[in-house]
């Protein structure tokens, strides 16, 4: 019973006034966090360019102060000029991640880098993924009519 433990937590969440179907449909459809993926550098320059943060950075990169956020931009800079060479970032390691994490976080603790907490958010979403939530909780497939059986006569 165990194993169903976190579909009657979940069905428990749901409108009373839905059918079986709808409940089913709405489990189904719902999404959770995945495990981070890789990111390309030209993924992250194509966001800076086409959000108008590539021009600011690289102004301020091209003399950076002597602060953290001044060798984090330096250090993103010169990943650019690696072009198609430039390695992906395995953000899937939570190292990288947070490595990532940590650049960016001094690049837009100075307003003169041109990056704020937006871009931030959004360069590391990135990254992101979404999963099913039966997958996140140990289904193999979509829950159905069997399940709700199994956990204790949810229809």
């Amino acid at each position: 019973m165990s194993y169903y433990s976190a579909l009657i937590s979940q069905w428990n969440t749901l409108p009373s006034t839905d059918t079986t179907e709808e409940k089913l449909a709405a489990i189904n459809a719902m999404s959770v966090p995945g495990p981070h993926t890789d990111v390309t550098l030209t993924s992250i320059v194509s966001y800076l360019g086409l959000n108008g943060k590539l021009a600011s950075l690289l102004k301020y990169a091209a003399n950076p102060p002597q602060t953290q956020s001044g060798v984090a931009a330096a250090e993103l800079v010169a990943m650019f000029s690696l072009g198609s060479n430039a390695p992906v970032f395995n953000m899937a390691n939570p190292d990288i991640y947070t490595g990532m994490s940590n650049m960016l976080t001094a690049l837009t603790s100075d307003s003169n880098s041109g990056l704020t907490s937006t871009d931030y958010t959004n360069l590391l979403n990135l990254a992101s993924t979404t999963i099913p939530w039966w997958q996140a909780n140990g289904y193999t497939s979509p829950i159905n009519t069997n399940d709700l059986i199994m956990a204790g006569g949810l229809i």
